[in-house]
């Protein structure tokens, strides 16, 4: 899939980025090895290097490669990402690293509540234990 997304993007970039936006959602990117994630990512990288280079003036242009870039990238698994802060520098869009961050942070605050809520369970379970042999 994204070979034939870079041929098409070579031929026509607006196309491109409009057939990208069309399959993005149908990939089952969580089913994918990480080496696919990060071609995809590297992909929309030079993507957006490529028209930065070639776009007319804001104004005239019908489509925003910086948001279609940001929506294909924040469709992708990016926690997988084993260099993210590398793959998701410039010319990636800023928020894109911060919603990385955010969803990162989320990951670690349900890790947190969930050994929270063990602890408990186990120091209960201690308590009911000592409870017993002290009896």
């Amino acid at each position: 899939a994204v070979d034939r997304l870079r041929a098409v993007f070579a031929s026509d970039q607006a196309v491109g980025w409009r057939r990208a936006e069309e399959v993005w959602p149908v990939i089952g990117w969580e089913d994918v090895s990480q080496e696919l994630v990060e071609e995809a990512v590297l992909m929309v990288r030079e993507w957006l290097m490529n028209s930065r280079s070639s776009q007319p003036p804001a104004p005239s242009r019908a489509h925003d490669p910086k948001r279609a870039a940001s929506r294909l990238l924040l469709g992708l698994p990016l926690l997988r990402l084993a260099r993210a802060e590398e793959l998701l520098g410039p010319p990636v869009p800023a928020h894109v690293l911060a919603a990385l961050a955010l969803r990162s942070s989320e990951r670690v605050a349900t890790r947190v509540a969930t050994l929270e809520a063990e602890n408990q369970a186990l120091r209960r379970e201690l308590t009911r234990l000592e409870r017993r042999l002290n009896s």
